[in-house]
């Protein structure tokens, strides 16, 4: 497909670390947190629907690919804390939505990532840690457009990744008759620290977006949407916003050049 942006929208922009005022370590709320909104509701429409077929099964993370996948806490700059979903692509690499490092015209405060967060009696299998260095582009942080709606968070080092020991693939979908699947966290009060998902096929595919019909939550921003390929789960788009259809960011070769800038780091 051809791509309709310039190169420009894909150029890098980065949030060098800060000084961290706090302790490495997160406080105790900021790990078991009762109730903190998904950072959409700061500027999505009221009502969207994100369940289209209310099918969502919840997957136990000890394992892969489930352990690859984060629960985030974002602090933005006022100090308020939002959730999302991301990622591991490399051992201080971990790819989220746009929106989850960047919103409001400015970047967040800090992250705190859970790999595999697994229910109120499990909030830690794999510990945890928190960055202040964040990666997007600027078809996001410049001109706004949902289809760049992806971003990074940078660990400064790799003992995290040692305790999940794994990271995503990468592939780009063509076709829109191969399975697709979708897990990650949301806010919903009963399903908290729990990792669901679902999945089905994509209903579009556009040069920039997937389009599909599995359900999705508020906090799912950020998670992977991933296929079976040789019997390995690849990553092709970066679940963005829930309307049913809800839908993607879909992975292409530029975006590949990207992450692989990142996965350098």
């Amino acid at each position: 497909m051809t791509d309709p942006y310039p190169k420009e929208y894909y150029e890098i922009e980065s949030k060098p670390w800060t000084f961290n005022f706090l302790k490495r370590s997160p406080k105790l709320h900021q790990i078991q947190e009762e109730e903190i909104k998904h950072i959409s509701d700061s500027f999505e429409k009221l009502g969207i629907k994100n369940l289209c077929n209310n099918d969502r099964v919840r997957f136990k993370t000890k394992k892969h690919p489930h352990k690859i996948i984060c629960r985030l806490i974002v602090i933005d700059k006022s100090g308020k804390e939002w959730i999302g979903t991301g990622f591991f692509i490399s051992p201080k690499c971990i790819i989220t939505s746009g929106h989850c490092v960047f919103f409001k015209n400015r970047w967040v405060k800090k992250i705190i990532i859970i790999p595999g967060d697994d229910g109120r009696n499990n909030r830690k299998p794999f510990g945890f840690d928190s960055s202040t260095k964040f990666k997007s582009v600027k078809g996001w942080t410049v001109h706004k457009k949902r289809d760049f709606d992806y971003g990074a968070v940078i660990l400064k080092n790799d003992s995290l990744y040692k305790n999940v020991n794994s990271s995503f693939q990468t592939s780009i979908l063509n076709e829109k008759n191969i399975e697709i699947y979708n897990y990650g966290y949301t806010d919903e009060p009963n399903k908290r620290y729990e990792q669901w998902g679902d999945f089905g096929t994509a209903s579009n595919i556009t040069s920039h977006r997937i389009y599909y019909f599995n359900d999705t939550e508020k906090g799912n921003s950020g998670s992977p949407i991933l296929i079976k390929d040789g019997g390995e789960m690849k990553v092709v788009g970066i679940h963005s916003f829930g309307n049913c259809p809800n839908y993607a960011v879909r992975i292409n070769t530029n975006i590949l050049k990207v992450w692989d800038e990142w996965k350098k780091i």
